[in-house]
């Protein structure tokens, strides 16, 4: 579809490339309108991307908004922000008088949604009314004063191209574990470095990217090494917040290569047409190195897929508060067992264990969203679509769902579909693995519980 929007025209000397907005912009009285037009499929996705942006608890009306500028006479762009994030999409039109013009993002979204014919129309009056027509449907917007809109970060320079199918798979493998609390707004982000590895057999360093996430009780960490384009990131060492993640993740799923800049407030990931930008989070993430078991004397392996079908079974019959589930783990076999004040569950299962009897507790939903991960990992491919909505996307990412392309490529048939758990007692930290994967470095770290 086609939108056409007339605004007052507005004075853009003070517009950088991605929208910087002066204290100067104002739709001037006498200047002539503003208006343009655009393809009602274009508008309907491109919102769509802005609206996990806006803030839908605001109180004020210009952070609810999207703010629409002329770029040429064949391209315009939207804006939505909520201070800490803001994103910047150029989009198609045609421009038949340049301007800006500031209307509520869920009217427009809800507006272009609606309508089936291949144009709209937008015309927007001196009046501070904003006309919408597309066929015999017609619409009229209060528009918001321009000048309320608050400044948003001006273009830097993107220091390396990314390739978005190994972020993507970054933050399926790590998102799941980030805090939920906000009190803890450190770990509500994700620890994305750069990391200089000597390989062991001779004098060469291996470059690599690691994302990490952790909650308090259990760490997530998949590195990759660096190669093609991705092997030109310099010495990276940021935090990305869990919403923005979810951004990222629904431009990488539209994208190729992802470009990543950085200045000393800001996080810029920017493809050909769409820009983020995110506000830096201040402080230190955890020592999470220190975490991470280095010697663990037992290991026992599962066939991922049958742990994961028993834990959903047992756990039903587990504590609603605690999701404690018992393992003891024998000469290969593994019982898994629930208790609660309704009843009991238990169930045995093979497992390829070696060592002296041994019981530990876990919480098994954070079993279960691990294996949700590495059981994802198979099918993924053929699940990748671009036809599929940015609204299925972002409920994707919460559910924990977002699938990746190849990432376990060429790993021994022998170990696809099996997970390792390397642990030390029953008081101490597990570390978690699935076995088989050649292109990512992936491992789990969780916590037990106490029986």
């Amino acid at each position: 579809m086609i939108v056409v929007i007339v605004v007052a025209r507005a004075d853009f000397r003070n517009f950088g490339k991605f929208g910087r907005i002066k204290e100067s912009r104002k739709n001037q009285k006498g200047e002539k309108n503003m208006e343009f037009s655009i393809k009602q499929e274009t508008l309907k996705e491109e919102i769509g991307f802005i609206q996990g942006i806006i803030d839908k608890k605001t109180i004020s009306p210009a952070l609810s908004s999207i703010l629409f500028q002329s770029v040429s006479e064949d391209k315009i762009r939207v804006t939505g922000s909520n201070l800490e994030m803001t994103m910047h999409i150029n989009m198609p039109a045609q421009v038949s008088e340049q301007g800006t013009v500031l209307v509520s993002a869920k009217r427009i979204f809800d507006i272009a949604r609606s309508l089936d014919l291949p144009e709209i129309r937008f015309r927007a009056e001196e009046s501070s009314w904003v006309h919408v027509e597309s066929g015999n449907a017609k619409f009229r917007i209060a528009s918001i004063d321009v000048t309320e809109y608050p400044e948003v970060p001006a273009e830097t320079k993107v220091g390396a191209q990314l390739d978005s199918n190994m972020l993507l798979a970054f933050i399926q493998m790590t998102g799941f574990a980030i805090s939920q609390e906000q009190s803890r707004y450190l770990l509500s982000a994700a620890k994305f470095l750069s990391v200089n590895e000597n390989d062991g057999k001779s004098q060469n360093r291996r470059r690599k990217l690691r994302m990490v996430t952790t909650d308090g009780h259990r760490l997530a960490m998949v590195e990759k090494d660096l190669e093609g384009e991705s092997s030109e990131v310099g010495n990276l060492d940021i935090l990305i917040p869990r919403r923005a993640l979810q951004e990222i993740a629904k431009i990488c799923r539209h994208e190729n290569k992802l470009g990543l800049g950085e200045d000393e407030r800001h996080l810029y990931f920017t493809s050909e047409n769409r820009s983020l930008i995110v506000r830096k989070l201040v402080g230190n993430f955890p020592n999470y190195e220190a975490v991470i078991p280095k010697e663990s004397p037992f290991v026992a392996e599962f066939d991922s897929a049958t742990l994961r079908a028993a834990l959903r079974r047992v756990s039903l019959m587990a504590d609603e508060m605690s999701h404690a589930v018992k393992i003891t783990l024998m000469k290969n076999e593994a019982v898994i067992e629930a208790f609660s004040q309704d009843g009991e569950a238990k169930e045995v299962i093979p497992v390829v264990y070696d060592g002296e009897d041994f019981t530990i507790g876990f919480n098994s939903q954070y079993i279960q969203e691990f294996l949700d991960v590495v059981l994802s990992v198979g099918a993924s491919k053929a699940s990748e679509s671009s036809a599929e909505s940015v609204e299925e996307t972002e409920k994707e990412i919460e559910s924990n769902k977002v699938k990746v392309r190849e990432v376990a490529k060429d790993g021994s048939d022998e170990e696809k579909g099996r997970i390792r758990f390397e642990f030390r007692d029953s008081n101490s930290q597990v570390l978690m693995r699935p076995l088989g994967w050649k292109d990512y470095n992936y491992v789990y770290v969780l916590m037990p519980l106490r029986l």
